[in-house]
């Protein structure tokens, strides 16, 4: 089966996948199969972080907490930020484990990607790490 992937998409993971100065990808593979992601942006004087996936078999396992250092350590200590969807409770558990907190500055957010429908909204809340203990 041949799986067909809409323009918009293709591009926003192509940008996800840049790596430089300001920018890094981690990809984790199990074999051939890609099983987790982490990208991490500068914006400024802060870090956003990205396109954060664990494989569902794999979870639990440490290699989120695993390709979280390496993007912290990327960031080299500044503040980093992150943008989830408030329904994600599991998600949201977990980085507030990880010592994320409400990013009061950004809020609450409704997100639309062009690859949805355009009445399509998600609410998205922003979490934000400023110190971390390597």
């Amino acid at each position: 089966m041949e799986m067909m992937m809409a323009e918009p998409s293709q591009r926003y993971l192509k940008s996800e996948l840049v790596n430089n100065a300001r920018q890094r990808t981690w990809l984790a593979f199990r074999g051939s199969e890609l099983v987790g992601s982490i990208t991490i942006i500068g914006r400024g004087r802060e870090f956003e972080l990205r396109g954060f996936y664990v494989h569902k078999k794999l979870q639990n396992r440490g290699l989120g907490k695993r390709m979280l250092k390496l993007a912290l350590r990327f960031a080299a200590g500044r503040p980093v930020f992150l943008m989830t969807y408030s329904h994600n409770k599991r998600s949201i558990r977990i980085y507030r484990k990880w010592g994320f907190k409400t990013d009061r500055k950004r809020g609450v957010t409704y997100t639309h990607w062009d690859a949805w429908p355009k009445w399509a909204r998600a609410k998205s809340m922003h979490l934000r790490l400023s110190d971390y203990n390597k």
